[in-house]
């Protein structure tokens, strides 16, 4: 599948705006009452708030980082696609989420 700069970029901006809903709906582990905040969501993956900014707003995570974000947040990989081009596509393998299972246990 040939994506055009233009179709990436609605995707890249869908998956980085589900991401952020996600993280204002997730309860914080800090405050009775209240939702995570992206300083705590760094905190727990054990990152600056700075590097969280970036991965947000501009970076280029890697499987495992995005695999951690939707571990702390509970929420699933699959539901960053909802709303793109790519949500009607095959869901991703099994076999990928026991693979990063895996590689999460060993570190």
């Amino acid at each position: 599948m040939n994506i055009d700069q233009p179709g990436k970029s609605r995707f890249i901006k869908t998956v980085r705006s589900n991401l952020i809903s996600a993280l204002k709906k997730t309860p914080s582990t800090e405050r009775p009452d209240s939702f995570m905040t992206q300083s705590e969501l760094a905190r727990l993956l054990l990152i600056t708030p700075q590097q969280l900014f970036k991965i947000l707003n501009e970076g280029n995570p890697t499987l495992g980082t995005i695999w951690l974000i939707c571990n702390t947040l509970r929420i699933s990989p699959q539901s960053l696609f909802e709303g793109t081009e790519l949500e009607d596509m095959n869901r991703i393998d099994p076999n990928i989420e026991q693979i990063l299972k895996d590689r999460e246990k060993k570190h």
